[in-house]
């Protein structure tokens, strides 16, 4: 089983009131598909200007896909320890969507046209460029291999299995993310999203970029996508940069995790687009060693002190 529990509360949409009470330790669990909910919905008591999306938190898995023969497979893409921060981060100022379908089944930060013709049979819709590579990597809206690059399913998905998991969980996901948004629009002149994302580390990797030296192999604890700026402001950022510099955590921007189909989709369209107003995407990426195994522990410090960072990215990202 999964080598850490996930701390989600009971009920479907709750404002946070003592989530250390609330809260259950949860496993992996396989479950019938129509058993598993699109999202975990924590609504802040007034409408702010920050919304908080954790696509790939995801602990339960449908059992059209999953046994217990391939689990571990499936468990293995998961971005461990987010739904535990973004659980704990809720019932402040800004609301919470958590993904509850694990996503080796939907992966919510690719589009739906990123389909894997060697995965979903009669999948003939074009694929956007920028998640070409993804695709034929394994890693596409339904993906083929594990973190391990072995395969997750033993069977092609005709069209009605693959539909299915698109309408079950990657549809109400981006429908209620946007509406979050367009609800923060109406309350608010500046709108912000922060996509949350865990990676892990790997002290062997060289980064070979002018702006992370390659004698540092270890990734930093905390890795920020903004699209090279595309996405955020350069004032953001730079509050982002005074918050980091009164920590003891390292730093990067974009390197080697710029943003995902969340940080593209919501942080480049207009409302010409007939979408909604600009809004400003942060993708942000937390090394998993940081809390690595006490995410079930709400009172460790090193998990706390990052509920504290991300905390106090939020309040500098809306002092206007």
């Amino acid at each position: 089983m999964n080598e850490l529990s996930h701390l989600i509360p009971a009920r479907h949409s709750i404002r946070q009131q003592g989530i250390d009470e609330q809260a259950e330790a949860l496993v992996a669990q396989i479950l019938p598909d129509e058993h598993i909910d699109p999202f975990r919905l924590y609504p802040s008591a007034q409408v702010g200007p920050v919304v908080l999306s954790v696509p790939h938190g995801g602990w339960q898995y449908p059992k059209s896909l999953v046994t217990t023969d391939n689990l571990e497979r499936c468990i293995s893409l998961a971005d461990t320890g987010t739904a535990e921060l973004g659980t704990m981060l809720s019932g402040g100022n800004f609301s919470v969507l958590i993904a509850s379908c694990s996503r080796a089944a939907c992966d919510l930060n690719r589009p739906k046209q990123a389909l894997d013709g060697l995965l979903c049979a009669g999948a003939d819709t074009f694929v956007p460029i920028a998640f070409k590579s993804y695709v034929a990597a394994g890693y596409g809206v339904i993906p083929r291999l594990s973190a391990d690059k072995l395969p997750l399913y033993e069977r092609i998905l005709y069209k009605v299995h693959w539909q299915k998991i698109l309408d079950l969980w990657h549809t109400p996901y981006h429908q209620k993310l946007t509406d979050l948004l367009r609800l923060a629009h109406a309350h608010n002149e500046h709108v912000f999203l922060i996509d949350l994302h865990s990676m892990p580390d790997n002290a062997e990797r060289p980064l070979r970029t002018k702006l992370f030296p390659l004698a540092s192999r270890r990734l930093p604890d905390f890795v920020f996508g903004n699209l090279h700026g595309a996405t955020l402001t350069h004032k953001a950022a730079r509050r982002i940069d005074r918050v980091m510099s009164q920590t003891e955590f390292s730093w990067h921007w974009n390197t080697p995790y710029a943003g995902g189909y969340i940080t593209r989709h919501y942080g480049l369209t207009t409302k010409e687009d007939g979408l909604m107003p600009p809004t400003e995407v942060l993708q942000i990426e937390v090394n998993r060693r940081l809390y690595k195994p006490q995410i079930n522990n709400q009172q460790n410090a090193n998990i706390m002190a990052i509920k504290h960072v991300i905390e106090k990215i939020v309040t500098a990202l809306t002092d206007q």
